[in-house]
């Protein structure tokens, strides 16, 4: 066989050439058959079988998850039953519809008897939801503050479940702003909950977890692609024959405690803060009309002293702000929030003279100090 017999080889003489050609001609078909049956038969099936082995690994975790479930069924279904017994008592707290008409007049009374003015019940519409309704009443009171609380303070301990929400308060119009007490009108959501006849929307038939655990193993073993399948069957009882564990316990449901508002003699929150006549011969006063200087942006906890340096006779200190600037000052300059004028500066720290209120209407002097801090 020469090169040449390959190159003018006519494949209608075949039979005619020389045997090494014709064993040439031989080898590369049989390779070229091997190619086509590895190419479309064996690598296909090599990535169906990698497939199965990942599809394997998933159902025998899928097992054994749910054989945990299986294996606690009993305490499950016995929990279940505990939760069922809790939550009826929960909807035993909600009043039926008969009762729910009272409830209201419930909520009126508590605030008559807490001798606040009722100017207006506002029914809303009723919201429907999943095992309970709830209907809204806008309630607009009048009375004091100390009155106000006690009435909400009265209807959270009421027997039946109702809520109260958006509270707004505002001093009725009109009214002097100097009273002690001045009158307030508050408006607030009421909201009570009543049972309704719906059926609950998440009771279900429970089913037992050992169907899951006979179809898994079984969708399992069709998947298999080997007509052995002991290893799998032994390795799927050994997960079936594995004893239950602890399962989470009910968390406990501890009553929230009851609060009940007591009236105090402090000042409520919409009470002058001060008297109108205190302090006003101190003569102590901030000077409201002078510029504000740079310095005085910032509270004196977000300052810090960096040095001080002397120029002509007269001794500056170097201060940095909240925002990282450098700023000289002298005696007689101000800074922080309080109308801090500065009186004195040593190398260690700068001394202040602030003016705050004095909580009786007036004003007082009171001394501030900011160290040098060469870190900060």
């Amino acid at each position: 066989m020469d090169l040449n017999e390959l190159k003018t080889l006519d494949f209608q003489t075949i039979g005619l050439a020389s045997l090494g050609t014709r064993m040439v001609i031989f080898l590369f078909v049989i390779v070229l058959i091997v190619g086509a049956v590895i190419y479309f038969d064996t690598l296909p099936q090599r990535d169906e079988l990698a497939q199965k082995q990942r599809q394997e690994s998933s159902l025998l975790e899928t097992i054994e998850a749910k054989q945990r479930l299986a294996a606690n069924l009993k305490a499950y279904q016995d929990q279940l039953k505990e939760m069922q017994a809790r939550f009826g008592e929960l909807l035993r707290q909600l009043p039926n519809k008969s009762e729910a008409e009272n409830l209201i007049i419930d909520v009126a009374q508590t605030s008559l008897k807490n001798g606040l003015k009722n100017k207006q019940i506002q029914p809303g519409q009723e919201i429907k939801h999943t095992f309970y309704a709830e209907m809204p009443y806008t309630l607009t009171l009048e009375g004091t503050y100390n009155q106000l609380a006690k009435f909400i303070s009265d209807t959270a301990n009421l027997p039946r479940i109702v809520t109260l929400h958006n509270p707004t308060i505002r001093p009725e119009k009109g009214d002097k702003p100097d009273m002690k007490s001045p009158p307030l009108v508050m408006t607030i959501v009421t909201k009570r909950q009543m049972t309704h006849n719906q059926p609950f929307a998440h009771k279900k038939k429970i089913r037992s977890a050992k169907w899951i655990l006979v179809l898994v193993p079984a969708t399992l073993m069709l998947s298999g692609c080997a007509n052995n399948m002991s290893d799998l069957t032994q390795k799927v009882d050994q997960i079936l024959a594995r004893p239950g564990g602890k399962i989470e316990p009910i968390p406990e449901m501890k009553p929230l405690p009851k609060f009940s508002y007591v009236e105090t003699k402090d000042r409520t929150p919409f009470e002058p803060a001060v008297t109108q006549t205190a302090n006003k011969g101190s003569g102590i006063t901030p000077d409201m009309n002078r510029p504000k200087e740079p310095l005085e942006m910032y509270p004196l906890d977000a300052l810090s002293m960096k040095g001080v340096l002397e120029r002509k006779g007269t001794t500056y200190a170097l201060v940095r702000d909240g925002d990282g600037v450098i700023h000289e000052i002298q005696v007689g300059n101000y800074m922080g929030l309080n109308y801090g004028k500065v009186v004195k500066i040593t190398p260690d720290k700068i001394t202040l003279e602030e003016i705050v209120p004095d909580g009786q209407g007036g004003w007082r002097k009171q001394t501030a100090i900011v160290q040098q801090n060469a870190t900060k």
